[in-house]
């Protein structure tokens, strides 16, 4: 059974994520271009100068976190009031409004909410199974430096700040 066609070579793609209030989230599917003889090929309809600020600022970030490193001196933590992570963090913040800006005007506020709480579950689950993994590959290996560089040897450690406060007598 073959994809319904838009005409002029665009197929279109189901690009549901899954219902809200017995609608779906994407009311519109998204345009597939399809070339004879390749591969079905997605077109870009975002900007490609946020993509390039951002992976800049990342570079930046990785740069700053070598010690002794000689480039982190062409990053912006030695320039400014700000360093990269600021500018990852805003640049990523206009991506999100560009993006839901379309999605509040066709759909409303309440499916923009919707994304929203969807995508922060799904990045905080990310964070929670990530931290819970390096936490066991640090217990593991054994090793309290690795779980020190880590930063899950609170996790690990059977100290005052894992067990309930006794009452005073």
């Amino acid at each position: 059974m073959g994809k319904p066609t838009a005409g002029n070579g665009l197929m279109l793609s189901d690009c549901s994520t899954g219902p809200l209030n017995g609608k779906s989230l994407h009311r519109n599917p998204a345009l597939l271009t399809v070339h004879p003889g390749k591969d079905d090929s997605v077109p870009l309809d975002r900007d490609l100068r946020l993509d390039l600020c951002r992976g800049l600022a990342l570079w930046c970030v990785f740069l700053d976190h070598i010690p002794k490193n000689v480039f982190s001196w062409l990053t912006l933590r030695h320039y400014g009031f700000s360093d990269a992570t600021e500018v990852f963090m805003f640049v990523s913040g206009v991506t999100c409004a560009l993006s839901y800006s379309s999605v509040r005007r066709r759909d409303g506020w309440a499916t923009v909410l919707a994304h929203t709480l969807l995508r922060s579950w799904e990045i905080y689950a990310a964070f929670l199974i990530l931290t819970i993994a390096l936490a066991i590959v640090a217990y593991s290996s054994g090793s309290n430096r690795l779980a020190d560089e880590a930063n899950v040897k609170i996790l690990l450690s059977k100290s005052r700040v894992l067990r309930w406060p006794t009452p005073p007598s």
